[in-house]
Formats: C-alpha cells, structure tokens, sequence
C-alpha cells in the first residue's frame, strides 16, 4: 500500500494532521502488510527538497518526528530553502552530522528516485492519492461523508484482501 501526498498540499495536511487517516490505515493493516508514504515533487517551491527530506527521514526511521513540523512549516508556505528544513531536522533531535552527512548520500538518492518512479508509474497526479496492492486506487467521492474516515479505512482493508 503506498499513500502519495505533499507538505504543500491542505487536503493531505488534513488526512494526517486532524483525520489521522495514514496512521489509522496502518493500524488496521495485516501485520505483513507494507504501508508506505510517498513525498511528491510537484507542489510547492521547495517540494524536490522535502521529496529529498522525507527519504532523509525514511532512511533515519525518523517520519514521526519530523511529520508534523514540516507540515506545518509547508502550510505555512515558511520553507525558503533546504537549510529550513534542516532546521527542523535539528530541533526534532536528528544530529547535524546525521542530516549532513546523508542527505546527499547513494542511499537517499535512491529512495528519491523510488519516490519520483512511483509517482510516474501511478500517474499520480493529485494528492493525497492510495493505492492498494499496487492497482487500486482508493475513491473517496462515493464514501459516507458521516463516517468518512471508517469508510476510508474499510475500503483500504477491503481492497487488500482482492
């Protein structure tokens, strides 16, 4: 299951920050279940820095920590540049020498390029956008206004047992 989204975009700011729609798929999937987020690269004046940023964070195992500030930052349109970003990095406790000596690195690149080719691949071109079993994808418009967030879920779980 792989959710694409932006810092930049006030729909996936809402399914994170007040539905908790990612972390609540999450928690419902099967234990061998793979969930991942995908930072897309065309929202945003520094949306190539935080594609970059989120591999960062995904390499570091640290995506709770800096999920939330860089959203905020982003909505606040407060990101100017790369060294923005890594100050958010800072304050949530990742070193310098950690954000510096690997946001550059082989390893980063490549989940940049893993971000970038799903994002092609899926054709993704709004967010936030799942898909499940890397060929559904999940329609919001006909779910439960009322219960949007238990439809959404159940339609995740459904689909991943197709």
């Amino acid at each position: 299951m792989i959710e694409f989204f932006s810092f930049y975009c006030p729909h996936c700011y809402a399914f994170e920050m007040e539905y908790h729609i990612p972390q609540q798929v999450a928690q419902a999937l099967p234990k061998d279940a793979v969930f991942k987020q995908y930072h897309v690269n065309f929202l945003g004046r520094e949306s190539e820095n935080l594609t970059r940023a989120w591999a960062l964070a995904t390499l570091l195992g640290v995506e709770a920590k800096v999920k939330a500030p860089l959203f905020e930052a982003a909505q606040k349109d407060s990101l100017r540049s790369m060294a923005d970003i890594r100050d958010i990095f800072l304050q949530q406790g990742i070193t310098a020498e950690q954000f510096d000596s690997n946001i550059n690195s082989f390893a980063v690149n490549g989940l940049v390029k893993k971000q970038e080719n799903a994002a092609t691949q899926f054709n993704i071109r709004g967010v936030p956008d799942f898909y499940v079993n890397g060929k559904y994808r999940v329609n919001p418009e006909g779910l439960n206004y009322d219960d949007f967030v238990k439809d959404y879920v159940e339609t995740v779980t459904g689909l991943l047992q197709k």
